[in-house]
């Protein structure tokens, strides 16, 4: 891969990390604040088949595991310290673990899912080029 190409896979990840982890702060705070779900417009109906009640656990989950540690491995790769790429791998995987978990527990799949989806997919082809490159 030329260095042109590894670069623009590195700034594509810092972006897909830093839009995921904002994503996830927001909407894990959210749910945090109201366990209810209603200030993202949803009701607690839809974890009928989870192990939840509430979205406090979801949503401290989500904040922690998608939020910050996204926003940190974005950070990390920006620094370029040397385990950057098992970063993003593994942030990819959260990602893709997260969604099929939602779909599961929700039995539903809406756009976001796919939209989310992918991105993680991204972030692990991604994560598992840079880490080849290293």
């Amino acid at each position: 891969m030329s260095i042109k190409g590894y670069r623009r896979i590195r700034v594509l990840s810092i972006i897909l990390l830093f839009i995921t982890g904002l994503n996830a702060l927001v909407a894990g705070y959210l749910f945090i604040l109201d366990p209810s779900g209603k200030y993202v417009g949803i009701t607690t109906e839809l974890l009928e088949h989870s192990p939840f009640k509430n979205y406090l656990i979801p949503g401290l989950v989500l904040f922690t595991f998608n939020g910050i540690m996204n926003i940190v491995a974005a950070g990390l790769t920006i620094r370029r310290i040397r385990f950057y790429p098992y970063l993003i791998l593994f942030q990819g995987i959260v990602l893709v673990v997260w969604i099929l978990l939602q779909v599961v527990f929700l039995q539903m799949f809406q756009a976001l899912h796919f939209v989310m989806g992918v991105i993680g997919i991204v972030l692990i082809i991604c994560g598992a080029s840079l880490a080849g490159k290293k």
